[in-house]
Order: structure tokens, then sequence, then C-alpha cells
């Protein structure tokens, strides 16, 4: 009975991620959390072959060689560890986090990857995590715990950082999108504990799947007002979000609003340059500074076009306004001081504020005017630093 349960739950399962695979493949989706969930869905069509292997094996349905045995319980911790791995490059996407280019931070946080992959087939002969007895049964060791605590702690991190987020009055417009992080967590948890304590269970698979069905979900839902590339907002986002702003205005709202023009300094450069696909990293690392900053502040930042942004901010006052763009370029010098980028990312910007005699498309006109004016400025003045005037 319990190898038939092995037998269906995992093949329903494998077909489910074919069918989410081979949907996503479709998209045309490259951004890197894309990517990652890509690498996600693969390795957990590998982890549910070897756990329908191994568990028809242990129902003796099926009597390979011991050495053959050994193999695929390695390969079925590999997988466990590289879908809890994948998992968290995804979420730390959906974060926002900019740390993927520094080299010390990916040693640091494949650590209990890098463990694991080097422990595990040594454990056959230790003993430690689990073995093989003479039976050719799999039997667990006494710092299997150990092993669990390797796998789960991306999750266990993920997890951790979801509740935060949730909790900060700043991320109050982003629920949504951390809750979906969450769903990451909650199932693959859940059953892969279950599973793990209860071994002959065939559960995890189906929680992991079920976190996977959710994402891809989450992902869909976004290609509608969510730029495919930077994962911020797109302009048809930012022109119903601008209208709901303009109409605040005209019922007598207390709050200035003011719209940036923002467009990367020599993109053509970079692309010609360095290629196409470090001018789209190029436009993925500001969109990461721009939410990083625009956090603090009430307002909506959008890829516009090319690699323009549109930024609509709700400001108290001009002060206000003008430390928004402050911070901004405090944070790109932090970035370029840190990146190891052969080229540095800069940008000017153009602002407009909205007047009742402007229509949107002339608040927007206004902004990009603005901001052609200040790129002249910085190719004849002080490069990068984004004129304004």
């Amino acid at each position: 009975m319990r190898a038939l349960s092995y037998l269906e739950i995992n093949t329903f399962c494998i077909l489910i991620i074919l069918l989410l695979f081979s949907c996503h493949m479709g998209n045309g989706d490259t951004r890197p959390n894309a990517r990652f969930f890509r690498g996600l869905l693969i390795s957990l069509i590998v982890y549910a072959l070897l756990d329908m292997l191994c568990g028809l094996q242990e129902n003796r349905i099926i009597s390979p060689a011991p050495w053959v045995v050994e193999i695929m319980n390695v390969l079925f911790f590999y997988s466990a560890a590289t879908i809890s791995f994948l998992g968290f490059l995804y979420a730390e996407c959906e974060f926002g986090d900019t740390w993927f280019h520094d080299r010390r931070r990916w040693f640091l946080f494949s650590l209990p990857l890098l463990i694991q992959l080097v422990t595990i087939p040594l454990s056959l002969y230790g003993k430690f995590y689990f073995y093989i007895d003479a039976q050719g049964r799999y039997t667990k060791g006494p710092l299997y715990p150990l092993l669990l605590v390797l796998c789960y702690s991306y999750l266990v991190v993920i997890g951790v950082r979801s509740l935060y987020a949730l909790f900060q009055k700043s991320n109050y417009a982003h629920r949504s999108e951390y809750l979906s992080i969450a769903s990451l967590v909650v199932f693959p948890l859940i059953t892969g504990v279950i599973q793990a304590l209860y071994t002959g269970i065939s559960i995890a698979c189906m929680g992991a799947t079920l976190a996977c069905v959710q994402v891809f979900v989450n992902l869909q839902q976004a290609q509608i007002t969510i730029d495919p590339l930077t994962q911020i907002n797109n302009r048809s986002k930012m022109l119903h979000y601008l209208d709901k702003c303009i109409n605040r205005q005209k019922s007598g709202g207390d709050r200035k609003l003011a719209t940036y023009m923002i467009d990367i300094n020599d993109f053509k450069r970079i692309n010609d340059q360095y290629g196409h696909l470090e001018g789209d990293t190029a436009l993925i690392l500001l969109a990461e500074i721009l939410k990083q900053v625009a956090s603090r502040f009430k307002g909506l930042i959008s890829r516009f076009g090319g690699d323009e942004f549109f930024v609509v901010l709700e400001a108290r006052d001009d002060e206000e306004v003008d430390r928004f763009r402050q911070e901004l370029l405090d944070a790109l010098d932090a970035f370029n001081a840190s990146s190891g980028k052969p080229y540095e990312l800069t940008i000017s910007m153009g602002l407009a504020y909205y007047d009742p005699a402007l229509t949107i498309p002339d608040l927007i006109g206004a902004a990009d005017q603005a901001l052609y004016r200040n790129k002249r400025r910085n190719k004849r003045g002080e490069k990068g630093r984004g004129y304004f005037h």
C-alpha cells in the first residue's frame, strides 16, 4: 500500500511540475527570480523521481544493488538541499536584495549547501547522517537532525524574513508579495519534517509542489502590472496610480504630488561595450536601488520603458521631494563604491510637480523635458549627480 502511495503521489507531482515548467518556459521571463524558479522546478522533478525510487526500494518492489541504493539516497538528499537553496535565492530576489554580485556573500550564503554536498556522501562510511545497512535498508544516523537543520535552514531564514517584512508598516503595499514568499516555506517545511520523522510517508514532494503552484500563480499575476525584467511596476500600473493621486489632489489632498523621470547615463555604452545582458543587469540593479530608497517614502516607482524609470511621490513638502533625490544619489554612490562593476551606474533626473492645468500626458512630458535638460547639463558639468533645476 505504501509503495502504491509513493508511486501515485510522486507521479502526480511530477506531472504538475512538468506542466508548471512548460507554462513558465513559454512566458519568456528572463529575470533572476524566474531563472531560480525554473531551477527549483527541475530540482523538484529530480527529487520526486528519487523519492519514488527510494520508496519502491524500501518497500521491496525493486531490489537494486547496495551501491545503487547508496547513490540514490545521496542524490535524494542533494536534490532536497538544492531545492531549499534555490527557494532561498528566489525569495532573496523577491525581497529585492542586490548581493548577488558579492562573491563573499555568495560564499557565506552557500555554506550550508556546500557542507551538505561534502558531508552527505561521507555519511555512508561514517554513518553519522544515514547509512545503508547490510539488508540494503536506509537507516538514520545520530547526526540526522543536523542534516535536517542544514537543509531547512534556508527555509527558516525565508520564513523569518517574510514575517518581519509583513509586520513592517512601510511594507503595507507589498503584503501580498511577502505572503506569497511565506507560502514557499509553510508547505515544504511542514511536510518535509513529517516525512523526515516518519520514514515511509510520502508527502514532502506534495508540499513542495503546492508551494510551487502558489509561486507560479503569483508570478503570472505579477506579469499583468509588473515589468518582467526589473520586477517593479510597469507603465500601466503607474498611470493608474498617478490618476488616483491626481484625484486625491482634486479632492483637497494635503500632500504635494511630484514626479521624477529618471534614466541611466551612457546606457548605450554599457550595452555596446559589455553586452545586452549586462545592460539588463544595470536596469535590474537600478530598479532594486529605487525600491530600497522608495520604501522610505510615500509613492510608486515604475519602469517607463527602455532605460527610463518614473517615480510618483506624494510628499509633505519640497524638502521631502529633494530628500528622495539625494538619498537615491547617495545610494548609487554607495553601490558604485562596492559593486566591482567595470562601469559606474549613474543617472539623470527630471522633476515636475502636478498642476491642475496639466493632464497626465502633460505632467509626464514636463518631467521628461526636465530630464533631458538635466542630461545636457550633466554632460557639461558634474557627471552622474543628477542635475535637477
